[in-house]
């Protein structure tokens, strides 16, 4: 099976750290992590093909939809799950249904992510 890989953008260490550990065992993934939106838009500038890319929306330097919006410019056309507390109306839903994204509402229990992630996997063989 060839390894898979994908990229956590969270500017709160702990949260990464917690979808880090929610994956552990996952067979044949690789994690990158992010801590703004900046460095998920250098992580895929560098490795464009990822499997999924998970982020949060808010974030300093780019929120997730700006990022999700550039990354998208430089052609990434991989899975995208934006998680977020905000409650998305009129053009923040028309956008990001353009951009192509799984919206998930905070809280998020790990388990869910283990979940998500390894479907996106097993779908995307």
């Amino acid at each position: 099976m060839n390894r898979r890989r994908i990229l956590i953008a969270d500017d709160e260490s702990g949260i990464r750290r917690m979808y880090e550990i929610a994956l552990m065992g996952v067979p044949n993934l690789d994690i990158d992590v992010a801590g703004d939106g900046q460095e998920l838009v250098d992580n895929v500038e560098k490795y464009p093909d990822y499997n999924l890319i998970i982020t949060d929306y808010l974030m300093p330097r780019l929120n997730g939809v700006d990022a999700i919006r550039k990354i998208r410019e430089l052609g990434y056309k991989g899975s995208v799950i934006l998680i977020s507390s905000n409650d998305f109306s009129g053009d923040h839903i028309k956008e990001i249904e353009e951009l192509g994204v799984e919206v998930v509402k905070k809280p998020v229990p790990a388990t869910y992510i283990r979940f998500q992630v390894t479907n996106y996997l097993e779908n995307s063989q």
